[in-house]
């Protein structure tokens, strides 16, 4: 970033500009799309889905939690 803002600074700050625009851009339409569809989020089957989900991240982190004692050496 530095040596781009060396070379010309208004490629770097168009850069950062449209980083964020772009980051705040996903935030703003995912929240909408997530606003226009609480219908779907109410039902049954998404409470079903986030225990799952739940319970796969939970599977995730007791692998991960095995694989960091055994990176460690103490497995």
């Amino acid at each position: 970033m530095t040596k781009a803002w060396a070379v010309t600074p208004g490629a770097a700050a168009a850069f950062v500009l449209s980083f964020y625009l772009f980051l705040m851009g996903s935030k703003v339409g995912l929240a909408w799309v997530i606003g226009r569809s609480k219908s779907f989020l109410q039902g049954r089957a998404y409470v079903i889905t986030m225990k799952s989900l739940g319970f796969v991240l939970c599977g995730l982190a007791l692998f991960l939690f095995k694989e960091g004692l055994g990176l460690l050496g103490v497995l």
